[in-house]
């Protein structure tokens, strides 16, 4: 049986959309849906989803980087007004196309929220990852890659209730990161390298200020890691580098300080 789209309007006039002020950012690697759309063109079951703006525009809740695609390819665009009242961060938690902790952290910021605007621009200035920097600065227990159950800092920033407790730690693991990109060390940013360096900070004995020292001087000698595990091996290799004295057993502290925090 042939199917109908007499009611669902599509045009190509784009200039009636404009995106909405608390969407997420538009993606750079867009690669897939451009090549759908090129083959398929814009069906109707794909609409965007539009609702007015108070003015002569529509806002485009869902569906912009739809949207963008079709003005490049100059493809007729299929949408839905429907002006019910929601909580666009609720909607698109719950979306098939599910909004990544970064998207959430965007566009919380860009609502005015100040909490995540000093979030976003940690992240912004140093580079370590939303998930990770968010524990840091947020204070929360910061996980390995892959060991589960969230950080309770994502959560936090998806309801609106994230608060910037930490800075000064997370300024403290950063200066370490900062330290390993300018000298262009593969793992600076990693997750796993972030959490180890985070973990190591927290053990008692640990002085900061020394290896920071032997981090000048000998962190060439860094390999890149899997694991926090690992790293941590690597911290210490460097923490005690040309001490035989006063040695501290890092790893095997930050792994026990590891277990007694879950």
């Amino acid at each position: 049986m042939k199917t109908t789209n007499q009611r669902i309007p599509k045009t190509t006039d784009y200039s009636i959309f404009e995106m909405h002020p608390l969407n997420r950012p538009l993606r750079k690697n867009r690669n897939r849906l451009v090549a759908s759309m090129m083959k398929y063109g814009f069906p109707p079951s794909c609409a965007i989803h539009v609702r007015h703006n108070g003015g002569n525009k529509l806002l485009v809740v869902r569906g912009h980087h739809r949207l963008e695609i079709a003005k490049e390819l100059k493809l007729p665009v299929y949408y839905i007004i429907d002006d019910t009242p929601f909580d666009i961060f609720e909607l698109e938690g719950d979306s098939a196309l599910r909004w990544s902790l970064g998207d959430f952290l965007f566009a919380r910021a860009r609502a005015g929220d100040v909490e995540c605007q000093k979030l976003l621009e940690f992240v912004n200035k140093h580079g370590i990852s939303s998930g990770a920097a968010s524990a840091l600065v947020g204070g929360y227990a910061i996980r390995a890659p892959g060991s589960g159950g969230g950080n309770g800092a994502a959560g936090a920033i998806k309801r609106g209730a994230f608060k910037a407790l930490s800075l000064d730690f997370a300024k403290k693991v950063a200066s370490v990161t900062d330290f390993c990109r300018e000298s262009e060390y593969p793992f600076a940013t990693s997750s796993a390298f972030v959490v180890a360096v985070s973990k190591a900070i927290q053990v008692e004995g640990f002085d900061f200020k020394r290896f920071m020292q032997k981090l000048a001087t000998h962190g060439h000698k860094m390999k890149k890691r899997s694991t926090k595990e690992e790293y941590l091996e690597e911290i210490e290799m460097i923490y005690n580098a040309g001490h035989c004295k006063d040695r501290l057993n890092v790893a095997f502290l930050a792994n026990n300080l590891s277990k007694s925090s879950r």
